[in-house]
């Protein structure tokens, strides 16, 4: 199966309940949600700073 290739919008939108959606649009226009609980948020963050491996 081949992912679907999605785009980063630079909007991201925090729940009151920790949930995180990281907003994206695709590659013909349909906009996409990343819905990330605050640990895998944190563990992604870590990961786009750091070059060493993280893992959750």
């Amino acid at each position: 199966m081949t992912p679907e290739v999605a785009r980063w919008d630079r909007e991201v939108i925090r729940e009151p309940d920790g949930t995180v959606f990281v907003c994206c649009v695709g590659e013909g226009g349909r906009p996409i949600a990343l819905a990330l609980d605050a640990e895998h948020a944190e563990a992604l963050g870590l990961a786009l700073i750091d070059d060493e491996e993280v893992t959750a």
